[in-house]
């Protein structure tokens, strides 16, 4: 279980509660932003 802190961000205009120790990716995924990201395997 997390003990990050409740805090709110905006992506995109859009108002989001998260944890503070979440990744903007995670949050983004999880409210079906997409984030385009570089991976290479």
């Amino acid at each position: 279980m997390s003990n990050g802190e409740i805090i709110k961000i905006t992506i995109d205009g859009k108002e989001i509660e998260c944890r503070s120790d979440e990744t903007y990716h995670s949050i983004a995924e999880r409210n079906g932003i997409e984030i385009p990201t570089l991976c290479h395997h």
